[in-house]
């Protein structure tokens, strides 16, 4: 359970809305990866192998500097953090690609 506004208060009594909000972007990000994880996890061995598979280059662009996992169901949108949800991408791309 996340805390509430009134722990976010500072030293003169004011409410500090900003560290408000990203404690509770932080809170639903955690969340989402606690969903993500109990409906598949995927290991260092397995991620390798998927670059390796690429033949280590971005899936989306084909440009060879693989970065970035990039889940193909955002776990935000209910994905898994499954081996057969991710895919290698570079940081262009991943970060093009947001949360969809």
């Amino acid at each position: 359970m996340p805390l509430g506004p009134e722990a976010f208060v500072d030293h003169h009594g004011m409410f500090v809305e900003y560290k408000y909000r990203a404690y509770l972007t932080r809170h639903r990000r955690r969340c989402a990866m606690n969903v993500a994880r109990s409906l598949g996890r995927h290991t260092k061995t397995e991620w390798l192998g998927l670059v390796t598979a690429a033949g280590g280059v971005c899936v989306l662009c084909g440009v060879a500097a693989v970065e970035a996992k990039d889940h193909i169901v955002p776990l935000s949108r209910g994905g898994s953090d499954g081996i057969s949800n991710i895919q290698p991408v570079c940081q262009s791309c991943n970060s093009r690609k947001g949360n969809r």
